[in-house]
């Protein structure tokens, strides 16, 4: 295996598309209704609410093709769309209790099965996975985090929304 930097972010890019996969298909499987990208959606907006603007920017997606996702899932019932209480001009997005149920089940459904794969390695390569991914994970957000600061679309976002 080639260690070099890109060697590895070669091998992370490999990676990524088998477990998005297999949690999509597992998804299929169990409620046809639940798709990834409305998944990955319904995760923000549990975590903050947010605009619709700022979830295009975050998405790069336009504003139409978003409001026709937050829609689909509004009409599934996990998302409600709520004035803002600092500016009623702001309509934010926001999960509801039926859109938090959904996430804890997709979590679930999601685990079981990558936890079934991970129990075929034995507990000295999960700790050194774990704490490779701890490690990946922190630094695609440190890069994330710096790349937000310099992006003109966060920057544009941060002036149409500013507290």
């Amino acid at each position: 295996m080639n260690l070099n930097s890109r060697g590895v972010a070669s091998e992370v890019l490999r990676i990524i598309p088998l477990v998005t996969r297999k949690v999509a298909a597992d998804l299929r499987k169990s409620d046809p209704s639940m798709k990834l990208a409305h998944i990955g959606l319904l995760t923000m907006v549990a975590q903050t609410p947010r605009s619709l603007s700022e979830l295009s920017d975050l998405h790069a997606a336009s504003m139409p093709t978003m409001s026709k996702t937050i829609t689909t899932i509004e009409n599934l019932g996990w998302v409600a769309r709520n004035r803002s209480d600092s500016d009623r001009r702001i309509v934010l997005i926001e999960a509801t209790p039926a859109g938090r149920a959904a996430l804890r089940e997709v979590n679930e459904l999601a685990i079981a099965p990558i936890a079934e794969a991970l129990d075929l390695l034995t507990a000295t390569q999960r700790q050194k996975l774990s704490a490779g991914l701890k490690i990946l994970r922190d630094t695609i957000a440190e890069a994330s985090s710096e790349q937000e600061k310099e992006s003109p679309t966060s920057t544009s976002f941060a002036d149409r929304n500013s507290q």
